[in-house]
């Protein structure tokens, strides 16, 4: 039995949290966000031009899809010297990553 919410302020929340799930799983459902993702979920904290070798694509773009992975909670940068390095924001992530079968595939496939 599910419950309906009952006030405008239930109404906004279970909206508010839809929304965000839309905007996660929207990050999420793009091939090299996506390997990314893969990537820093098992450990390595790369920063920008690491990522663009192991994603063979050009720094511009890396940096664009970072922006949205940031923008959405998926990772975070923090500043070590002159460069940023990227980490799955929390292992949420990695679970979802675990569940899809993400892991596993990208593990199977040859690095860049």
């Amino acid at each position: 039995m599910t419950i309906a919410p009952t006030t405008g302020q239930e109404l906004y929340a279970v909206v508010h949290s839809l929304n965000d799930a839309i905007a996660i799983f929207s990050a999420m459902a793009h091939p090299c966000r996506l390997r990314m993702l893969a990537l820093l979920s098992e450990g390595q904290v790369c920063d920008v031009t690491t990522l663009t070798h192991l994603c063979g694509k050009r720094q511009p773009y890396i940096s664009q899809q970072l922006r949205i992975l940031r923008d959405v909670g998926l990772v975070i940068g923090s500043q070590e010297g002159q460069r940023v390095c990227y980490r799955i924001a929390n292992q949420r992530v990695k679970v979802v990553l675990q569940a899809a079968g993400v892991l596993e595939h990208e593990r199977a496939m040859p690095r860049r």
